[in-house]
């Protein structure tokens, strides 16, 4: 049995662009980087923002509320006032579906 959850379509979220989702309880942001899928938690760390809110930064997500910045592909904190890594989960391309897996992650 797969780990990975069909969330999109391909076409759903053009480059530049990001989508929040909702996946087992857990909200998500969807992000399309030049052509590559990620997905992290949508819930910024420091004060509890949606990040689907913020705009996407040099490789970064920006928190709408006071802008700390989270790089996209690793979750790692990039600019305060955050100061806690927010979560990324894998995104597998399947055809035109959008997978995710919330078994695995990884916060730097």
């Amino acid at each position: 049995m797969s780990d990975f959850i069909p969330v999109a379509r391909v076409e759903d979220i053009q480059p530049g662009q990001k989508r929040r989702f909702v996946v087992n309880g857990l909200a998500i942001t969807l992000i399309n980087l030049n052509g590559r899928f990620f997905a992290t938690q949508d819930t910024c760390t420091h004060e509890s923002a949606s990040l689907t809110g913020g705009e996407i930064v040099d490789g970064c997500l920006e928190c709408p509320r006071h802008g700390a910045r989270f790089d996209i592909a690793t979750g790692a904190v990039r600019s305060l006032p955050a100061t806690q890594p927010i979560r990324v989960f894998p995104v597998k391309v399947e055809g035109t579906s959008l997978l995710v897996s919330l078994n695995s992650h990884q916060a730097i």
